[in-house]
C-alpha cells in the first residue's frame, strides 16, 4: 500500500469518530508536507487516482462480502426453493452495485467533509496554531474544490464536492485571520494564474460564496455599526487591502463590461470599470457579440454546412462499403470490423475542431450566463443588507454606490445594439438591479421621518439624497425611451413579460417621487406621445395585471394635476375608453376595469377648480356627456345593488367608501393617522429608553406664544440699548 492511500486511511479512521479533535500529538503529524492537504481533500474531494481506485476497489469488496453473508444468512428451509428459483434470478449488475456504493460513499463523505468543516469552526488551541502557519497552503487546498467542480461537469463519477462547507471554512478563516486572509486572496493562484478573489467572482453564482462576500463586505463597510470594532484603524487596514485586490471592481467591470479581467490586467479603480469600449468574442467568454457584421457570419455558416455535408456523405459511403465487407467474412471478423469501426468513428469525432469547439462554447456560455445570474443577486444583497440608498451612501469602498455605476445600468437597458437573447437577460438584470436601488431608497425614506422633507427640499439640486430621486431627475426620458423600445420589439409585442410590468411598475414610482418635489418645476410632459399610443394599446391587448398597473399610473397623474398629462390623455385617448365601454357588454373582462377609471374621471372633475382645462373639457364633450347617466346607473347596480334613492348618488361620490376604494383619499384623514403615528413613535423610542425622558410635546399655539414674548424681549432690549447710547452722548 502506497504512503498515499496509508496517510487517507488514517485521516479517514480519525473522523470515524464522532467528535474528532486535533491534539498536539495529531498536530505533529498534520505539520509534515502533504498531510493537511489530505486532511482538505475530504472537502474538495479532488484525490488522487491512486486513492479514487483504491476506493472503488475497497467498495467492491465490501459489497461482495455483504452480498456473501446475506446468503450465507439465510434459514435452511429455504435452500430448496433457492435453488429450484436460481435459474429465474437475476445477478445484479457492475453499474447497479457501483449506484449503490456511490450513493452509500457520497453520505460518508458528506459526513467527514462535515467533520472537517467543524475542525475549522470550533478549533483545538494546537490547530488554531496549525492553521496560522500553513493558511497559505490550506487556502490553496481549499481552492482546488474548484477544480473538481469542472471535472464533474464533463461527466466524471467523481462525488461532487460540498461548497456550503468550503464557503463556511473560508468565513471562519476570515473571522479569525481577517488581514492574512485578506492578503492570501490577493494572491495569484499557481496551478491557474488567476488571483484567488477572482476565482471566487468566477464561481459566485453559489448563494454561499455571494454570503462570503457579504461578510467580507459588512466587515469592511463604515456605516454598519455591528460590525465595527473598538479600534477604526482595523478597519481601515481593511478597506485599503480590499481597495489594493479590486475585488469589487472586477465585479463591477465584468457585469457592466462583460468582460472579466486578468489577473495582470485588473481595471483601473479611478476608470471603476465604466468604460465605453467594444466587446470582443473571447471576453464575452461564448456570449453574443454586436460588433460582427452579419453577412460574413452567414456566409461562414453557409460553407461549414456545406463542407458538413459532404463529409457526411462520404463518411456514409465509406460505412456502406464497411458493411458490405463485413456481410462476406466470418462472426470473429464481423466483431473486430465492428470495434475498427466503432475505434474509427471516435477517432473521427475527436479529430473534428467544429464539435469541440461547439461543445467549449456552450459551457463558456453557459458559465457566463450563471456568473451574470450570481453577480445580479450578489449586488442586490450588496444594496439591502449594506443600506445603499443613495449615491455615495453605504458601502464606500465599492462602486455600487457610485452615479457612474448606476448611469451605466441606465446607459445598457437603452443601448440600441441588435436585441439578441444574451442582452435582453442582461436588461433584465440591470432593471432588478435599479429596482431593488428604488426599493431601499423608499424603504429608506419610510423609516426616517425627516428624510422625506429633506429630500424635497434639496431635491433637485443637483445633489439629491436617495436614488429615485436621482432616477427621476435624471432618467425619466430614459425610463420612457425604454418601454418605447418594449413596444417597437417584434419578439416582446404578444407577450406581456415580467420586463414589461416591472418597467411600468418602475415609472409609476418615478412619477410618484415628483409629488415629493416642494420646488416650482417647468410644466412639461412626463411621457412622450409615442409612449402613450403604446400604453393604451397595451391596456386593451393584455390582462389585468398591466390594467392595474396602467391606473396607478393615471391616478397618479391625476393626484399631481399634471396638466400636460391631463391634457394629452383627455384629447386623444379618453374617447376610445368611452367607446369601448359603451359598445362592449359586461361579459367582457376590460370592462371592469374601464368602469373604475372612468368614475375616477369623473369624481376627480368634482376636485378641480371649475375653470381648470379638465373640467370645462368633460362639459363640452358629448360623448362624456351621454356616457355619464348610464355609467352613474351601472355602478350604483354594481357597488348598492339595495339602496335606490335619491340618496343613493353620495354613495358613489368624493368621500364614500367606493371613492376610496379607487384612490381617492381625504388629507385630513391621512395627516390625521400620520400625527397618530408620529406620536405612537416618540412613545415607543422614549419608553424604550427609561432614563432618557423624551422632549415634550409643544403645540402650535404654544410656540407662537413663545415667539411673540421672544420678540417683546428683543424690542424691549433695543429700547434700552438706545436710551443708553443716548444718555452716555449728552
Amino acid at each position: 500500500m502506497d504512503g498515499p492511500i496509508k496517510v487517507y486511511y488514517f485521516i479517514s479512521r480519525f473522523l470515524d469518530s464522532d467528535i474528532p479533535t486535533i491534539s498536539s500529538n495529531f498536530k505533529e503529524f498534520l505539520v509534515k508536507d502533504g498531510m493537511i492537504e489530505m486532511l482538505i481533500m475530504f472537502i474538495t474531494q479532488n484525490f488522487p487516482e491512486s486513492i479514487r481506485d483504491e476506493i472503488k476497489e475497497h467498495q467492491l469488496k465490501q459489497q461482495q462480502e455483504s452480498n456473501q453473508s446475506k446468503l450465507l444468512e439465510q434459514p435452511s428451509s429455504l435452500s430448496s426453493s433457492l435453488d429450484n428459483e436460481s435459474s429465474n434470478t437475476t445477478i445484479p449488475s457492475i453499474e447497479v452495485i457501483s449506484n449503490k456504493n456511490n450513493k452509500l460513499e457520497t453520505t460518508i463523505g458528506l459526513m467527514k467533509s462535515y467533520k472537517v468543516m467543524n475542525l475549522f469552526l470550533h478549533p483545538s488551541p494546537p490547530f488554531i496554531s496549525l492553521v496560522k502557519e500553513k493558511l497559505p497552503v490550506i487556502i490553496s487546498s481549499l481552492f482546488e474544490i474548484f477544480e473538481n467542480e469542472n471535472i464533474n461537469s464533463d461527466g466524471s463519477n467523481r462525488s461532487l464536492p460540498n461548497i456550503h462547507h468550503f464557503s463556511k471554512v473560508m468565513s471562519s478563516l476570515f473571522y479569525q485571520y481577517t488581514f492574512d486572509f485578506l492578503n492570501e486572496l490577493s494572491e495569484i493562484d499557481k496551478k491557474t494564474q488567476k488571483m484567488y478573489f477572482q476565482i471566487l467572482v468566477e464561481n459566485i453564482h453559489h448563494t454561499t460564496i455571494q454570503d462570503l462576500f457579504i461578510i467580507i463586505a459588512k466587515r469592511a463597510s463604515a456605516s454598519v455599526s455591528e460590525y465595527q470594532t473598538s479600534n477604526p484603524i482595523e478597519t481601515k487596514k481593511i478597506q485599503k487591502t480590499l481597495q489594493k485586490s479590486k475585488v469589487f471592481n472586477i465585479i463591477s467591470s465584468f457585469f457592466t463590461l462583460q468582460q472579466l479581467p486578468n489577473s495582470n490586467n485588473i481595471i483601473n479603480s479611478s476608470n471603476n470599470g465604466f468604460v465605453n469600449k467594444n466587446i470582443s468574442s473571447d471576453n464575452l467568454n461564448g456570449a453574443n457579440t454586436t460588433n460582427i457584421n452579419t453577412n460574413n457570419n452567414n456566409n461562414n455558416k453557409n460553407n461549414n454546412n456545406n463542407n458538413n455535408n459532404n463529409n457526411n456523405n462520404n463518411n456514409n459511403n465509406n460505412n456502406n462499403n464497411n458493411n458490405n465487407n463485413n456481410n462476406n467474412n466470418n462472426n470473429n471478423k464481423n466483431n473486430n470490423n465492428n470495434n475498427n469501426n466503432n475505434s474509427n468513428n471516435n477517432s473521427n469525432n475527436d479529430n473534428n475542431p467544429n464539435n469541440n469547439n461547439i461543445q467549449y462554447k456552450q459551457i463558456k456560455k453557459e458559465k457566463y450566463l450563471l456568473m451574470m445570474e450570481g453577480i445580479t443577486e450578489f449586488i442586490n444583497k450588496c444594496i439591502e443588507q449594506l443600506d445603499i440608498h443613495g449615491p455615495d451612501v453605504g458601502f464606500t469602498i465599492s462602486s455600487f454606490q457610485n452615479k457612474e455605476f448606476f448611469d451605466t445600468l441606465i446607459r445598457l437597458m437603452t443601448n440600441d445594439s441588435p436585441k439578441t437573447k444574451d442582452s435582453f437577460v442582461h436588461r433584465k438584470q440591470c432593471l432588478s438591479i435599479i429596482s431593488t436601488f428604488c426599493k431601499q431608497s423608499n424603504e429608506y425614506t419610510k423609516k426616517n421621518r425627516f428624510q422625506q422633507e429633506k429630500e424635497s427640499i434639496f431635491s433637485p439640486s443637483g445633489s439629491p439624497s436617495s436614488w429615485l430621486l436621482y432616477l427621476t431627475t435624471n432618467h425619466l426620458q430614459n425610463i420612457c425611451k425604454i418601454l418605447v423600445d418594449v413596444g417597437n420589439d417584434p419578439n416582446q409585442k404578444q407577450h406581456l413579460g415580467s420586463y414589461r410590468i416591472d418597467m411600468l411598475s418602475l415609472l409609476v414610482d418615478v412619477i410618484k417621487a415628483k409629488s415629493t418635489f416642494k420646488r416650482k418645476q417647468p410644466n412639461q410632459p412626463y411621457l412622450s406621445v409615442e409612449l402613450w399610443y403604446f400604453l393604451i394599446d397595451w391596456f386593451f391587448q393584455f390582462n389585468n395585471i398591466y390594467q392595474s398597473k396602467f391606473f396607478s399610473l393615471l391616478r397618479e397623474l391625476f393626484i399631481q394635476q399634471h396638466l400636460p398629462s391631463i391634457k394629452h390623455f383627455c384629447t386623444f385617448h379618453l374617447t376610445r375608453f368611452i367607446s369601448f365601454y359603451m359598445s362592449n357588454d359586461d361579459e367582457v373582462e376590460s370592462r371592469g376595469v374601464v368602469l373604475l377609471i372612468l368614475n375616477y374621471i369623473r369624481i376627480a372633475a368634482t376636485q378641480f377648480p371649475q375653470n381648470h382645462f379638465f373640467v370645462t373639457f368633460l362639459k363640452s364633450n358629448d360623448q362624456w356627456n351621454k356616457l355619464q347617466q348610464l355609467l352613474i346607473s351601472d355602478t350604483l347596480k354594481l357597488y348598492t345593488p339595495n339602496l335606490v334613492g335619491d340618496n343613493s348618488m353620495e354613495l358613489i361620490c368624493f368621500g364614500s367608501e367606493f371613492a376610496k376604494s379607487i384612490g381617492f383619499v381625504d388629507e385630513e384623514e391621512m395627516q390625521a393617522k400620520e400625527s397618530k403615528k408620529l406620536v405612537l413613535v416618540d412613545e415607543f423610542q422614549t419608553s424604550g429608553n427609561s432614563s432618557e425622558v423624551g422632549p415634550p410635546v409643544i403645540s402650535a399655539e404654544e410656540i407662537a406664544q413663545i415667539e411673540k414674548e421672544l420678540l417683546k424681549e428683543e424690542e424691549s432690549n433695543q429700547k434700552k440699548k438706545k436710551k443708553n447710547n443716548q444718555k452716555k452722548k449728552k
